[in-house]
């Protein structure tokens, strides 16, 4: 099979709670398997509807905390507002359920790996199989969680405030009342929207393929992996590992998974460094760039630059371009960086085009990818095993 049928076969709508995705994921085993690519498998518990039941609770504490405030609850509507951070802290930064346990399937990470017994490093490679369907794309849900800080702190400070006014001011004054009245309006809404770019996919009818979010990019992997196991890419000093993660989209949980498992202190007491290449948004038109931070809320990590010379002068022997340094990115290579990891994310600009709006909807579809790119990256990432670091 090439790589533009793998790729077309892998790009249809395949959320990771659906039967579309066990059967994309049983495809590529199936698909490795017959070209003789030997793969593990890493079974774990995924969070099947996290962003749907996370979302949901955002949205009604949101009501709950406008509510508190009308009503003058405002002790109450303290700890409402202190308590919308906590869940979104403990669930997508520190991955602890507190509301997501309530669905759950088992699921399965892919494994590739091509050891090798001399090997100065371990290169992972790594690409996202589950799709998206959103009520925002990416671009859209960025101005929504720019303003999480601000809503919070007016959240937690506007009850306080006007719990003061009304014990030592004016009672009954009616500017008092209106401004209480709107500021919890403003929050109710506010958190309302937040919460509609994790469950609004209910409302979209025309559901995300997924094509270049991430189908291309592990149509890509998937033919490196058979390049390798054939003989026609020889690694020159590097270990080879190839990741394909189920639930990227449900708040990284496959990578967690894996780097819990694989590299729970990092590359602390292991023979050979580890290094992550991760890819994400590959394959569309535009230059290669790669993103110069990951990070979900609290901290965010800064992209190896070792690792980005090392992509850049590949990506500059089989373009005769130079990659660009591009934007912030949420994905996989969070769960890496954040065990010190040496990583980085490459993905293609989209420009000319829609850039990188228009994801996590139908107009991520196969008319989308770039096949040229498609190809350029893979010879990208064959340069770079085959030269040494």
């Amino acid at each position: 099979m090439t790589i533009e049928e793998t790729i077309s076969r892998i790009a249809v709508p395949r959320p990771s709670y659906s039967e579309a995705f066990d059967k994309t994921v049983a495809f590529i085993k199936n698909e490795l398997a017959s070209n003789s690519v030997q793969f593990t498998l890493q079974d774990f518990a995924l969070k099947a509807r996290l962003d749907f039941i996370v979302g949901i609770t955002i949205a009604l504490l949101g009501i709950l905390l406008c509510i508190l405030i009308i009503k003058k609850k405002h002790a109450a509507a303290v700890l409402t507002a202190i308590l919308i951070p906590v869940v979104l802290i403990l669930e997508l930064e520190f991955f602890v359920s507190t509301v997501s346990w309530i669905s759950s399937k088992p699921a399965q990470n892919i494994i590739i790996s091509f050891p090798r017994p001399d090997a100065a490093r371990e290169l992972i490679f790594a690409a996202h199989i589950d799709s998206k369907t959103a009520l925002f794309d990416h671009e859209q849900r960025a101005y929504i969680y720019n303003l999480v800080p601000v809503a919070v702190v007016l959240g937690i400070l506007a009850p306080i405030i006007f719990g003061l006014i009304r014990r030592y001011g004016r009672k009954n004054s009616k500017a008092v009342k209106t401004a209480s009245s709107a500021t919890a309006v403003v929050l109710a809404v506010y958190w309302l929207l937040f919460g509609m770019s994790f469950f609004g996919y209910v409302f979209v009818s025309d559901k995300s393929p997924g094509a270049v979010d991430d189908a291309a990019s592990v149509g890509i992997l998937m033919e490196l992996a058979k390049d390798i196991s054939s003989g026609k890419v020889k690694s020159a000093d590097s270990s080879i590992t190839i990741v394909l993660t189920s639930g990227e989209e449900l708040n990284l949980l496959g990578a967690h998974e894996y780097v819990k498992k694989y590299l729970p202190h990092g590359n602390s007491n292991r023979k050979i460094p580890a290094m992550l290449i991760n890819l994400d948004l590959a394959g569309q038109s535009g230059n290669l760039a790669w993103a110069e931070k990951n990070g979900v809320f609290l901290k965010h990590y800064s992209a190896d630059l070792k690792i980005a010379d090392e992509i850049g002068r590949a990506w500059k022997a089989v373009s005769g371009k130079d990659m660009e340094k591009g934007e912030s990115s949420t994905d996989d290579a969070v769960c890496f960086m954040a065990k010190g990891i040496p990583s980085i994310t490459i993905y293609n600009t989209g420009i000319p085009g829609t850039g990188l709006g228009g994801f996590h909807s139908s107009a991520d579809n196969l008319s989308r990818i770039d096949w040229q790119n498609v190809n350029l990256t893979l010879r990208t990432l064959e340069q770079l095993i085959e030269s040494k670091n």
